[in-house]
């Protein structure tokens, strides 16, 4: 016989009753003969035994194979006494020496440390370690006092002439004199052209929606196209060269706020490099200048690009343009 242990304390007498009915029970459903003094409860085919509260929590359950359960068991606290069952049987009883004998009992306390033992003998010497790397090299010495001067020596022969020296000074200029008699007048020469130039400005802080390909920057304000006849379109965008020559051609733009768009001067149509400025980080100033041949009826349109958003323009020389012809 394997003896099962349970545990039941004096807090739990009501389960350890419910254990008792509950194998008796089981003995009553699974016995072949009853006395007649025991009373007798005979289950339904198939069915089972069952104890509730008044609260219909179920507290015996005797299933039709004569297993018993207490569904309330696991959940209760854990108790210091035991309790056995006769497998064969099924008889409940306190557990024989034997049934505990074999239960481990809780860990001893630690015992004392025990004395340090006595100290062993040296070991052998280890092998000699690499030579460690060398150190830094110290700091210069301060300098040693300056040693004694020496006897003057015997005066050595006379040096060759030396090279002629420069020239002096220019005297004072001498006085002027007389007026001669005036020569003829020459012929009149051909009258000179007027050198071509212009400006042009927005002053407005104007908005501008900025496109990859690029977008015109307007230059409506104090306009000054000069009287050699540059000439400017109606959107004030592109502005016409009147003559051909050699041009200073300038431009700056100046943002309320840093952008990464870049900024051109087309000619034609044309973007040139020197007139082109792509910064690398985002900026609010724009600036470039250069001379080059323009002929005339030449287009010049200052323009921003390489961004999808919006720019616009500081108040007062927000963007500028001056063209000056050179020759």
């Amino acid at each position: 016989m394997y003896p099962t242990l349970f545990s039941f304390g004096p807090q739990h007498s009501r389960l350890s009753t419910l254990a008792a009915s509950a194998v008796v029970l089981a003995a009553l459903s699974s016995a072949p003969s009853v006395r007649a003094a025991d009373v007798s409860i005979t289950l339904p085919q198939g069915g089972g035994f069952s104890v509730r509260s008044s609260t219909a929590e179920e507290r015996l359950r005797v299933q039709t194979d004569g297993a018993v359960l207490l569904p309330a068991l696991p959940a209760a606290p854990q108790q210091g006494q035991l309790t056995c069952f006769d497998s064969a049987s099924g008889r409940l009883g306190g557990c024989s020496p034997a049934a505990t004998s074999g239960l481990a009992g809780a860990p001893g306390a630690t015992g004392p440390a025990g004395a340090t033992g006595a100290t062993g003998p040296a070991g052998a010497t280890g092998a000699t370690g690499p030579t460690g790397a060398t150190g830094a090299t110290g700091s210069v010495g301060p300098t040693g006092a300056t040693g004694a001067a020496g006897s003057a020596g015997a005066t050595g022969p006379q040096g060759l002439q030396g090279i002629q020296g420069p020239a002096g000074v220019t005297g004072p200029a001498g006085a002027t004199g007389a007026t001669g008699p005036a020569g003829e007048t020459g012929a009149t020469g051909p009258a000179g052209g007027s050198m071509a130039s212009m400006a042009a400005h927005n002053t407005s802080g104007t908005t501008i929606p900025v496109l990859l390909g690029g977008t015109a920057v307007p230059l409506p304000n104090a306009q000054n196209l000069g009287s050699s006849g540059f000439t400017v379109n109606g959107s004030n965008d592109s502005f016409t060269v009147s003559s051909s020559g050699r041009y200073r051609v300038k431009y700056t733009i100046r943002t309320t706020s840093a952008t990464i768009a870049s900024a051109r001067l087309l000619v034609n149509g044309a973007s040139l490099a020197a007139l082109t400025e792509t910064p690398s980080t985002s900026t609010t100033r724009y600036s470039a200048e250069t001379i080059v041949t323009l002929a005339a009826g030449s287009v010049l349109q200052l323009q921003l690009f390489g961004m999808l958003g919006t720019v616009v323009l500081d108040g007062g020389a927000g963007a500028t343009m001056v063209v000056q012809q050179l020759n």
